[in-house]
């Protein structure tokens, strides 16, 4: 992570120091879970778009898919560095880094908004498509198709990586409503409490029947 990065993390993070005692004394039901997406949400504005200013890059749009691939070889000849040595380049851990900023947001889909999947890569497309174009429009980062491709994977990891979580809390009886991250029961949790209700009613029914008239 460069200099610059770490910055932009500090700022978010004053930025959450600032905006956390209103969010408390608005007393959102669930506290701690509008905290975390407040904390992340001023984390991504700082890495995303600060700091303001300086150098119009000499490429200000790149519109080749997976350009990341072909950048780590150019990185590794330039350094003289086998093959081996491709996780330790600027260029993969950028991309890591770019996958890892949007799994909070796709795990936030499904864990706070219960959202399906797709939903969720679009919504995590329409951010970074977003942050892409507020980016091009200060003059100060570029468009990057890239960006694009990893943020929308990392949404969809965060979307997976959540309901992992809640399919082993619900086997192990334990989803932590206590912290306020108790999440609304999908379509098929519903659509089988409705089956267990009809079947309740027409058990009792069959019963009356058997009982004959009082």
């Amino acid at each position: 992570m460069t200099n610059a990065q770490l910055v932009a993390i500090g700022w978010g993070l004053v930025g959450f120091a600032v905006l956390w005692p209103v969010l408390f004394l608005a007393k959102p039901k669930r506290l701690l879970t509008a905290s975390a997406a407040l904390l992340y949400s001023c984390a991504l504005v700082g890495l995303v778009l600060l700091p303001l200013g300086g150098p119009t890059p000499m490429q200000v749009f790149q519109p080749v898919p997976f350009q990341w691939v072909a950048d780590i070889g150019t990185e590794l000849a330039r350094h003289g560095l086998p093959a081996s040595q491709a996780l330790n380049t600027l260029t993969f851990q950028q991309m890591a880094l770019n996958v890892l900023l949007f799994a909070p947001l796709g795990f936030f889909g499904r864990w706070l908004w219960s959202l399906r999947p797709m939903r969720t890569v679009a919504l995590g497309f329409g951010v970074s498509l977003g942050i892409e174009t507020a980016q091009l429009t200060a003059g100060h980062r570029i468009f990057d198709v890239d960006d694009l491709v990893t943020n929308t994977a990392g949404a969809a990891a965060g979307w997976f990586a959540a309901a992992a979580v809640l399919v082993i809390a619900s086997h192990a009886h334990r989803v932590p409503d206590r912290l306020g991250l108790q999440v609304r029961p999908q379509a098929a949790d519903v659509r089988l409490a409705g089956e267990v209700l009809a079947g309740a009613g027409a058990q009792d029914a069959l019963d009356g029947a058997r009982r004959g008239p009082l």
